[in-house]
Formats: C-alpha cells, structure tokens, sequence
C-alpha cells in the first residue's frame, strides 16, 4: 500500500509543479504579445505611405490574421491624425483596406498571403519572411526582440521606411 502510495506522490508530483509553471508560460507570453505590439505600433510611426487613397482614409486599418487581446490598446490610439481601426482578416474583410496587417497565425505560411496586399506594411515572425517578400520580419535575439527590413518589398508597397528605424533594424536587405 504504501509503495502505492509513493508512485501516486510521484506522478502527481509533475502535474503539481507543471500547474504552478503553466500560468507562469501564459503571462510571459502575453507579456510577449504585448511587446510585439507595443512595437509594431512604434514601427508604424515611421513608414510612410505614398498613395493618396491611404493619406484619404478616415481611419488607419491594422489587420491581424488572428484575434490578439494585445492590440486592443490600439483602437483608443492615432496614427497621423487618424483614429486606429483593429480588424481581422477575413472574408469580409477587404484586403486592400489594410494599411498594416500583422501575420501573427504561427500554424499557416504566412508568405502565401503576401500576394493579396497592396499598398499595405506586412510584418510576420515567421523566419525567412522577408526573403519571401514581406517587409518586417520579427525575432528573439539574446532573449530580446529583434527585427529585419525588406526595403525592396517596402517600394513595391509604396511605403518608405525611415532612417531611423532602418538604424535599428538587426538586418535589412537593401536590394
């Protein structure tokens, strides 16, 4: 009985420390999501886009693949004077209403999508994102967040990317 007792001990033991780990995962990973977005809402500051319906619009459109709580904060900021729109992508959504879409579904390839933006600052941290055509591709380096730039798939979307944060980039591929 009792050595039944000790094998209970022990295979409770892991899912007790497990449990107690567990929550400490989630809050790191929001604590991520929160960075990413505090990030690409810094990024979004220093692009410029070209087209005039982008400089007509009422409001300024940041699509996501997926639902994330972490840009909620958005919806009550501006970006150049215009209230921030949070919206996801889908069929109802009309793609080319996007002025920044952040490819945050870690399950689909989010380069296939690439395709379907125009005019439109396309981030994902997917690797090999920017040598696939996107524009911002984020990363962890040292335990920190990272990021490269794609300046030729920035003048195909018509959009300029500013010195400054072409100066803090880890890499960028020029041409």
């Amino acid at each position: 009985m009792d050595i039944l007792k000790n094998r209970a001990r022990l295979l409770l033991l892991p899912l007790l420390l497990m449990s107690l780990i567990q929550p400490s995962i989630a809050t790191n990973s929001t604590q991520k999501q929160k960075v990413v977005a505090a990030a690409i809402f810094k990024f979004i500051k220093f692009i410029d886009w070209e087209t005039p319906n982008t400089a007509q619009a009422s409001h300024f459109n940041m699509c996501l693949q997926q639902e994330d709580s972490a840009f909620q904060p958005f919806e009550s900021r501006t970006i150049g004077g215009k209230n921030i729109k949070v919206l996801l992508i889908n069929k109802t959504t009309q793609l080319l209403s996007c002025h920044a879409v952040y490819l945050n579904n870690t399950t689909e390839d989010a380069s296939k999508s690439l395709a379907d933006f125009k005019n439109t600052l396309t981030i994902s941290g997917q690797t090999g994102f920017i040598e696939q055509g996107g524009i911002i591709e984020l990363n962890d380096y040292n335990n920190r967040l990272a990021f490269s730039i794609n300046v030729p798939a920035s003048k195909q979307q018509s959009l300029n990317i500013g010195f400054q944060l072409l100066s803090l980039a880890r890499h960028v591929i020029e041409s």
